[in-house]
């Protein structure tokens, strides 16, 4: 589990039309050090003033023996007769990344959800995780330039899913949205290598910035991956008479790249955040990042009632899983790779070698898709 020193096995890789051509040579770098943060956050709003929060968090030893990490937190609302009428949560996770019997080794998984019913209480919940990277390139086995230089690539892997709506006609819904926001930097420089976000919002069309590749869902997708004929004509009037946006974001591998310098260590830092906001009166919002929903089944029970909770999130799943997009290779990468580079990660094309990996995103073969 402790990944210090641990030698970690890249590639030497052309941009050849977009793609990587991988070569037989193979480089060498090394984790020095990783360290990672999680945090939740869910706050009561009460007519849109602050309430009760709640907050969680946790932090990795330096040698990585408290891994797993998880924080959560949840808070609820109920009318006078004890019914629940709102709730707000909030999970993260961060599982060993020095893994190397996986293509895609998993790191942060993170969720967040919340609904209300009643006319007065909502809830802005959020989950973030944040990781730093010490590494370093090994001149022995890098073929730096001559100025003990070289560029390299590592990559970023992403999946989720976002969810909002609200089953009140002319509702304002100007604050009901999901968010999330993926940034990747290194320190010395604060070059900033990866940004990316995406916005659910009930008041306009999904919006991202950076590429993030989303789709939406229709619902007879929904239909067509198991849910109840019952469950979608609730789903269906939510949508004629109200709003509903299901937003899914399929497994996609982000490479970028960056410059190092023989044998000097390098901190890279890479920052997940995933937030979701709602308001009174009968409307929702859900986020899934890193990982297929596991919560969403008992919720969506209680925050649409009559909707099958369990087969919503089925077939939420699936239809990310179905939707399979690999490598988006921006024309910027390519172009910087022209030269010739050495890959610091590897994603799915080679199962034996794995580089350095920010990765917020699962493997079917060991968490797979949650089919409850």
């Amino acid at each position: 589990m402790n990944s210090f020193g641990r030698q970690i096995r890249a590639c030497a890789a052309l941009g050849v039309a977009g793609a990587i051509a991988f070569a037989t040579s193979v480089a060498s770098a090394s984790v020095i050090n990783t360290s990672a943060v999680l945090s939740t956050t869910v706050e009561e709003l009460i007519d849109s003033a602050s309430g009760s929060m709640t907050t969680d968090s946790s932090e990795t030893l330096s040698d990585l023996s408290n891994v797993p990490l998880r924080a959560s937190g949840i808070l609820t609302s109920t009318d006078l007769d004890g019914v629940l009428v709102s709730q707000g949560q909030a999970f993260g996770d961060f599982l060993d990344p020095a893994r190397l019997d996986q293509p895609n080794p998993e790191e942060f998984a993170l969720e967040v959800a919340s609904y209300a019913q009643g006319n007065s209480v909502a809830y802005s919940v959020s989950s973030v995780a944040d990781e730093s990277r010490t590494v370093s390139f090994s001149a022995s086995e890098v073929d730096f330039n001559v100025f003990g230089t070289q560029t390299v690539e590592s990559r970023i892997f992403l999946s989720g899913a976002m969810l909002i709506w609200s089953t009140q006609p002319g509702l304002d819904l100007n604050d009901l949205r999901s968010e999330v926001a993926v940034l990747v930097f290194r320190d010395d420089t604060e070059e900033t290598l990866f940004s990316s976000s995406l916005v659910v919002s009930g008041a306009a069309e999904p919006t991202v910035q950076g590429p993030i590749q989303f789709d939406v869902v229709a619902l007879d997708e929904l239909a067509a991956a198991g849910v109840d004929s019952e469950s979608l004509a609730i789903l269906e009037r939510v949508e004629r008479e109200g709003s509903l946006t299901i937003v899914v974001i399929p497994e996609q591998e982000h490479p970028y790249t960056y410059r190092v310098v023989e044998d000097q260590p390098l901190v890279l830092h890479a920052r997940f955040e995933t937030r979701a906001q709602n308001k009174p009166g009968g409307t929702g919002a859900a986020v899934a990042l890193g990982r297929p929903f596991q919560n969403l089944a008992a919720f969506m029970g209680d925050a649409i009632p009559g909707v099958n909770g369990t087969a919503m999130q089925r077939a939420v799943n699936l239809e990310t899983a179905s939707r399979n997009l690999g490598v988006i290779r921006s024309a910027d990468s390519s172009s910087e790779l022209s030269g010739g580079a050495v890959c610091g990660a590897l994603g799915v094309e080679s199962v034996a070698v794995l580089g350095l990996v920010f990765v917020l995103g699962f493997t079917r073969s060991r968490r797979g898709w949650s089919d409850e």
